[in-house]
């Protein structure tokens, strides 16, 4: 007996589902259409998802989408942002298990940088002040030393460093991350 296959929802539903959430509708350049029909077709033909598996897509997808639409509002509503100036970025590239996470974790300590915490680059709006930012490094290092333990401590020294990537607690729950772990949303 062969299971059927899960099929997402179209991309023209999920962009509806989008603007319905926001209340938004400009998505600027049409520049992504292309990319989203494909990947929908392409999880569709070959992702074989179950049930779980296409409500976790199609909400990390409406996610994105969301995104894109308050990213595009607050450059139309905050026009200086495109004023600011990014000097001698770093841009850390690589195949995966080579280091790079690491890597990312390493410079996001030095002060004279600035790196995007973890739940900055799944919910970049409102970008975060820099008060809240301040408040926030020391309250994830003080949370995550009341969570380690002597032994994780010498096993992994940079897990402070890591931590202070947590999203903060906003009580709204998502289903997954990115990274296929427990929503940012749960505040772990």
């Amino acid at each position: 007996m062969t299971e059927q296959p899960n099929h997402l929802a179209p991309p023209d539903q999920l962009v509806a589902t989008a603007i319905q959430a926001t209340g938004l509708d400009d998505f600027g350049a049409d520049t992504w259409q292309e990319g989203l029909d494909r990947l929908v077709a392409d999880l569709d033909e070959h992702g074989r998802l179950h049930e779980l598996g296409v409500a976790i897509v199609e909400g990390e997808i409406v996610d994105y989408l969301s995104n894109r639409l308050g990213i595009i509002e607050w450059r139309k509503t905050h026009p200086a942002v495109a004023e600011g100036r990014i000097d001698r970025p770093l841009v850390i590239v690589g195949q995966p298990r080579t280091g790079t996470t690491i890597l990312y974790d390493l410079l996001a300590l030095d002060p004279a940088h600035r790196a995007p915490l973890a739940w900055e680059v799944d919910r970049p709006l409102p970008p975060p002040r820099t008060e809240t930012l301040v408040a926030m490094k020391y309250l994830s290092r003080f949370l995550s030393s009341e969570s380690r333990s002597p032994t994780t401590d010498s096993a992994r020294p940079y897990d402070g460093a890591v931590s202070m990537m947590r999203p903060p607690s906003s009580g709204k729950v998502r289903s997954v991350s990115r990274s296929g772990g427990i929503s940012s949303g749960l505040g772990f």
